[in-house]
Parts: C-alpha cells; structure tokens; sequence
C-alpha cells in the first residue's frame, strides 16, 4: 500500500510539474486521466485490503476515498472545460486532499 500511495504522490507532482512548465492542454488531460484511473485501482485495493483485514473504519474510509475521487473529478472537469490557469489552480486546490498519503 505504501508504494501505491508513493506512486500517487508521483503521480499528482508530475501533474504539478507539468502544469508550470507549460505543458499541452492534451499532455495536462493525459496524465489526469492516468491519475484518476490509478486513484481508483489504489482505492479499490486499500478498500479490498480493509475488507479481508476485518478493518472496522472501512464504511467511514471508504466515504474518505468517495470525497476525494469527486474533488478529484471535479477538478479533471476543470482541466477538460477550462485554460491552463484555471486547471492549475483547481487541481492544485484538489491536491490538498492528499495530505493524508
């Protein structure tokens, strides 16, 4: 779980990192999309994990992930509708979520 939660670190500062280098509008959306597709698989593996360790704070974990996966969502509608300032600024809001990795 530890390296999962390494490789999203990674994943929401290669974002960041292309964000203020000025990255293309579809380089900004691909690396958001792959992000988005590992929080879920990370989500449902921590989520599996509580389950078969009988883990009780799972319901109240899995509402953690729900909240972050719609803020996370949120800020990829941002980036798919928006320009670059407001794509940073909302997903860079949305990044503060993590703080808990």
């Amino acid at each position: 779980m530890d390296d999962q939660h390494g490789i999203l670190m990674d994943a929401i500062n290669d974002l960041r990192l292309a964000l203020l280098r000025g990255c293309s509008h579809e380089e900004t959306c691909e690396l958001l999309d792959q992000f988005i597709e590992f929080a879920r698989m990370h989500f449902w593996s921590e989520e599996q994990l509580m389950e078969q360790t009988g883990f009780s704070g799972l319901g109240e974990h899995r509402a953690v992930h729900h909240q972050m996966l719609a803020e996370i969502l949120q800020a990829a509608h941002g980036c798919n509708t928006a320009r670059r300032s407001t794509c940073a600024r909302s997903f860079l809001s949305c990044t503060t979520v993590f703080s808990n990795i």
